[in-house]
Parts: C-alpha cells; structure tokens; sequence
C-alpha cells in the first residue's frame, strides 16, 4: 500500500522538497501522466468541456498500451 502523505505537508512542499520522504511527488507523478496521455492522442488540438474538470480512467487490458477514457460529466443549465 503506497505511503499516505498529509495535504499539509503538500502545501509546504509543493512537489520539490521532498518532505514526505519520497522519491517523487505523486502529485506531480499524476499530472505528467495525464498530460503525457493527452499529447500522446495526437497532434491535433484538444478541447474538454463539461461541468467539472475531466478525470483520467485508464484501463488495464492489453499493457502497455492501455485505454485510456475521459470521466467527463455532463453540461450543468
């Protein structure tokens, strides 16, 4: 089970000084994910839109090249 680091600890860190004692920050480990997985869909531009910010669902079947979907809710009115 990976380590559980307290969000007061993240916001004195904010990614670089290592004050949890790991060897890099999941959260910046999440966001190159997410920003690697979108430029790898292409070239072309992307553009999300929905009532909240998209979420990453990644799939597990035929690894390495997983699926991956985007958790996008629907237009609030």
């Amino acid at each position: 089970m990976p380590k559980r680091v307290p969000a007061s600890v993240c916001v004195r860190c904010k990614g670089y000084k290592r004050l949890c004692g790991l060897l890099s920050c999941p959260i910046l480990e999440r966001f190159r994910a997410q920003v690697l997985s979108v430029t790898s869909l292409g070239s072309r531009p992307l553009e999300l839109q929905g009532s909240t910010p998209p979420s990453l669902v990644v799939g597990e079947q035929g690894y390495p090249k997983v699926p991956i979907l985007f958790n996008i809710p629907p237009h609030i009115h």
